[in-house]
């Protein structure tokens, strides 16, 4: 059975980002309550949204980097927010009933069915991760999450990007090394053009690469074609196609 490495947002998940986490959590910093016991920081927060929502299209059409984001959401929300009510607002949005409803099963309990290593390696955040996957009695619970964070600054708090621009580097040491993936029988599941460092590396050492059904069409035809890993691509149009390539007899 493989071992078997995947992205979480676009992948595991429908949401391609982590937008409406962190709008959530703005937005609970500004309801009338917390208004009302901390206008200032109500008000200083409510003004970032435009600018923050200006970042977040510049993002979307490829003019700046997902850190460029996340500095300024840093600085504009979070260093404004305790760290206790963040790490809340983070948790109490994955319990939401929505977030399980986002959740591709199809892939999930065909993951679940393959008996290897899991891991999820995602630039979003561990514990929102982390949280969805333990409520929703998911069958795929991976042994090891290498994520993002918030982490306290002062009075207030900030997101820490320890995994972005670098998941090879990420793989080699965190998988390969420390959790003993053997690097010819890990799969990987990534969704978009981010992730091509990813997929070549995987497939430079003799892996295999699963683009998940929630990536976009257009992505789908470009991997497949990549000459770099084309052959390692593999590209299911169905969950009992994606149990068959894992291995184990179709449910």
């Amino acid at each position: 059975m493989p071992d078997i490495i995947a992205d979480f947002h676009g992948t595991l998940y429908q949401d391609a980002d982590e937008g409406p986490l962190w709008r959530h959590v703005a937005r609970q910093a500004v309801v009338p309550l917390e208004s009302l016991r901390h206008p200032i920081r109500a008000v200083q927060i409510a003004l970032a949204k435009g600018t923050l929502e200006g970042l977040a299209e510049r993002y979307t059409q490829g003019e700046i980097g997902y850190d460029a984001v996340y500095d300024a959401y840093n600085r504009l929300v979070l260093s404004h927010l305790p760290h206790d009510f963040v790490s809340q607002a983070i948790v109490e949005y994955a319990h939401s009933p929505e977030t399980g409803q986002k959740l591709d099963r199809r892939i999930l309990s065909a993951l679940g069915i393959a008996t290897g290593k899991r891991g999820i390696l995602s630039t979003g955040s561990k514990d929102f991760i982390r949280t969805v996957l333990a409520d929703n009695d998911s069958s795929f619970l991976p042994s090891s999450i290498v994520a993002n964070g918030i982490r306290r600054n002062g009075n207030g708090t900030e997101f820490v990007l320890r995994v972005y621009g670098n998941k090879p580097a990420i793989i080699e040491e965190d998988f390969f090394k420390a959790l003993r993936f053997d690097p010819k029988r890990t799969v990987y599941l990534g969704d978009n053009e981010d992730e091509e460092p990813a997929f070549e590396y995987i497939a430079g050492n003799g892996g295999r690469i699963v683009v998940p059904f929630f990536a976009s069409p257009e992505f789908k035809e470009y991997a497949s074609a990549r000459a770099t890993y084309r052959d390692k691509v593999f590209v299911p149009e169905t969950q009992r196609e994606l149990v068959r390539f894992f291995g184990v007899r179709p449910l």
